[in-house]
């Protein structure tokens, strides 16, 4: 969570369901979350109070505490890849053959297009907003051609204009960490960038720990971070 208190996860009930569970990091046990079965790719809110999901072809949010389960809207298949939670109550999130998309995520509703994929063959991955709330980074794929295409990698993108820069050609998604690091995989590897959010200057990567479990497929690495630059 943004607070650091706490992690959400999708894990498998004793049945076999999968859904959503909450743990604070004080306590040993987690609590699953009622209404949340088929969730998939929880991400917080800002405020760290509730999780949104995907499940089927809607997107959710819940009290991270339990409560009622609330549609957002629908992400326009099934397939969705990832989504981030703005300060300004914006969630930007993939919506299948769309590119990237945004929501409001109090009033919900329809989403509009905000990054539209340069071809049916490319796929727009694992946003994550920067502090400033109007910023993200997010990962692009183009799945007709090998990895080394030098177009794919780790992209910086806005609320406030369609245009994009590549910042890193590594096939991976990304967080931001504070006090000014993108942390993404490289090799298998948890690797961390410098990054000035007021120049957009990216510096040399390091390795900062050991292997990362990632996913093959859509290139998801499991990572995230806490306002506070503390990673899980």
């Amino acid at each position: 969570s943004p607070d650091g208190q706490r992690v959400a996860y999708r894990a498998r009930r004793a049945d076999g369901v999968p859904m959503l569970f909450v743990r604070d990091l004080s306590d040993d046990e987690a609590r699953a979350l009622p209404g949340t079965e088929g969730a998939a790719q929880p991400f917080w809110s800002p405020d760290s109070r509730d999780v949104a999901f995907f499940a089927a072809v809607f997107l959710k949010r819940v009290p991270a505490g339990g409560g009622p389960v609330r549609n957002i809207g629908e992400t326009g298949g099934y397939w969705a890849t990832g989504g981030t939670w703005s300060a300004g109550d914006i969630i930007v999130f993939n919506a299948t053959e769309r590119g990237l998309v945004r929501v409001d995520a109090k009033k919900g509703g329809r989403s509009s297009p905000l990054i539209n994929q340069p071809a049916a063959d490319w796929s727009l991955m694992w946003p994550n907003f920067l502090p400033d709330g109007k910023r993200f980074v997010f990962t692009m794929k183009q799945f007709t051609r090998t990895a080394e295409a030098s177009e794919q990698g780790i992209y910086l993108g806005s609320l406030d204009h369609p245009e994009t820069r590549r910042l890193l050609p590594d096939l991976s998604s990304a967080v931001y960490a504070a006090p000014g690091y993108l942390v993404f995989a490289r090799d298998g590897v948890l690797t961390a960038a410098p990054f000035d959010l007021a120049t957009e200057h990216l510096g040399e990567p390091k390795t900062i720990g050991g292997a990362v479990a990632t996913d093959p497929s859509f290139y998801l690495t499991a990572v995230s971070a806490a306002t506070d630059g503390t990673l899980a």
